[in-house]
């Protein structure tokens, strides 16, 4: 018996902005949920792939809602990464306050809480996989 959807079990509660709609498909518990910003071409292409394949998926503006440092914690040991591989190194926040600066894991994932738009984008994340899906033959990993 599938358990039906409440009117506020799509809503992530955020801090800063209060109460957001996280879109998600339904039995989104087992689904890759997708660190998306809507006015990124990649986040677009890979939220395509996916509806295209049927793959189900929860988008995260994290953008508006931020992501947490726990979740940022299980993107890098989940994906084996280092934590400059799922920063964005050209923005402006990256060279004032991490470029050249001797910072811990911890620090630097301070940061990134702070300056949500330093993450790689866009970053699918599920308990078996994390991927920085910017091109096909990342998405099809997906699959795997």
């Amino acid at each position: 018996m599938k358990k039906k959807q409440r009117p506020l079990d799509n809503l992530f509660f955020n801090p800063f902005i209060g109460y957001t709609q996280c879109m998600k498909n339904k039995d989104s518990e087992k689904n890759n949920k997708v660190y998306y910003n809507p006015k990124c071409s990649k986040c677009r292409i890979a939220k395509d792939y996916l509806e295209k394949n049927d793959i189900q998926f929860s988008l995260i503006e994290y953008l508006k809602v931020g992501i947490s440092k726990k979740d940022i914690e299980n993107i890098l040991k989940v994906g084996n990464f280092n934590i400059l591989d799922i920063i964005r190194k050209n923005e402006e926040e990256y060279k004032e306050y991490i470029k050249d600066q001797k910072l811990s894991e911890s620090q630097i994932i301070d940061i990134l809480c702070k300056y949500p738009k330093l993450l790689q984008r866009p970053l699918i994340f599920n308990n078996k996989k994390a991927l920085i899906a910017r091109d096909e033959k990342t998405l099809n990993k997906i699959k795997l």
